[in-house]
């Protein structure tokens, strides 16, 4: 039986590596990449990208639901070193696209940039992991707390799916990382944050790699 994959791509999180070990695995023509600007994902998309095995994309675990019979992909990652990692790579890396939040990475000082005004950079910095994976990054009026437990349950449910598979022990590490940086936070809070990552050695990132089996009548997480 032929499996098929989803991978939700979240930002920074070495995403890009991971597309090419899968099509090194499975071969170009079977990875489809949708990598996007912000927007919801429509069925006329999903039906484009369905005949390959594996689709990449920057997808949120809303769209993620209107794919079936796939093994959801995705992997996480310290978000203090995550946002430093999108920041610096902003920074350095003119983009024709001319985003409000890239602008002013380009602009900005790393520590001015993080005092910047919410809606500047809410769209890859503000909780971005957990809105990607506990409901949709363009969901401005969001609740991060709801959003945090449905991503700490889309990431749980993956990772003992695959592990009943393997008959492997549960790990919970995946739950914890996100339940201890995932809460949203201020302005001067991020600053502390970014303050404490630039004055030291760099912390080893946190991250997984989390399948789960889509089904027709499985939730979306």
């Amino acid at each position: 039986m032929v499996t098929n994959y989803l991978f939700v791509h979240i930002p920074k999180t070495a995403g890009t590596s991971f597309r090419a070990g899968l099509t090194k695995a499975l071969g170009e023509d079977a990875v489809g990449s949708f990598l996007f600007s912000p927007r919801r994902l429509s069925q006329a998309d999903v039906n484009r990208l369905d005949h390959h095995r594996a689709v990449v994309g920057h997808f949120s675990i809303e769209d993620a639901a209107l794919f079936r019979k796939r093994y959801l992909l995705t992997i996480v990652r310290d978000p203090v070193n995550r946002c430093l990692s999108w920041y610096y790579y902003a920074h350095n890396h003119p983009s024709s696209r001319q985003l409000p939040d890239w602008r002013a990475a380009q602009e900005c000082t790393v520590r001015d940039f993080f005092f910047l005004d919410q809606a500047i950079i809410f769209r890859n910095i503000f909780n971005r992991q957990v809105r990607q994976l506990g409901g949709h990054v363009l969901d401005s009026e969001i609740n991060l707390r709801v959003a945090l437990s449905r991503a700490k349950k889309t990431i749980r449910d993956a990772v003992c799916t695959k592990a009943r598979a393997i008959s492997m022990p549960i790990p919970i590490a995946p739950s914890v990382a996100l339940a201890r940086y995932g809460l949203p936070i201020n302005g001067c809070s991020r600053m502390r944050a970014v303050r404490g990552s630039t004055s030291s050695s760099p912390k080893r990132s946190i991250g997984c790699r989390a399948t789960r089996r889509m089904s027709p009548d499985c939730s979306s997480g």
